[in-house]
């Protein structure tokens, strides 16, 4: 029998820019706890995360960025890629322009 996993927040498909401190990435999904995303740079399980999620225009004329904290979860090898799954655990909301 299979038990289907029950989630605290519900996960929607967003494919959002993601600046990281040492490059970039992009998600695939993203929940109000947390994200899977997709980058070329090297993370590991339990270390913190701070990140940028790039939201676009929420006016004409001023895009919007979520910065957030949070913590690695998981890993997990895609070619010359890496998946991460990691938590989000504060953000704040800024206009791209300041």
């Amino acid at each position: 029998m299979k038990l289907k996993a029950t989630r605290r927040h519900e996960r929607y498909s967003l494919t959002l820019d993601i600046e990281l401190a040492h490059g970039r990435g992009l998600s695939s999904n993203v929940s109000a706890g947390g994200l899977y995303f997709v980058t070329d740079q090297p993370h590991s399980p339990g270390a913190p995360i701070e990140f940028t999620l790039v939201l676009g225009d929420l006016s004409p004329s001023v895009p919007c960025q979520l910065r957030c904290k949070g913590e690695i979860l998981r890993v997990e090898p895609r070619g010359d890629q890496v998946g991460v799954a990691a938590t989000i655990q504060s953000y704040s909301i800024e206009s791209a322009s300041l």
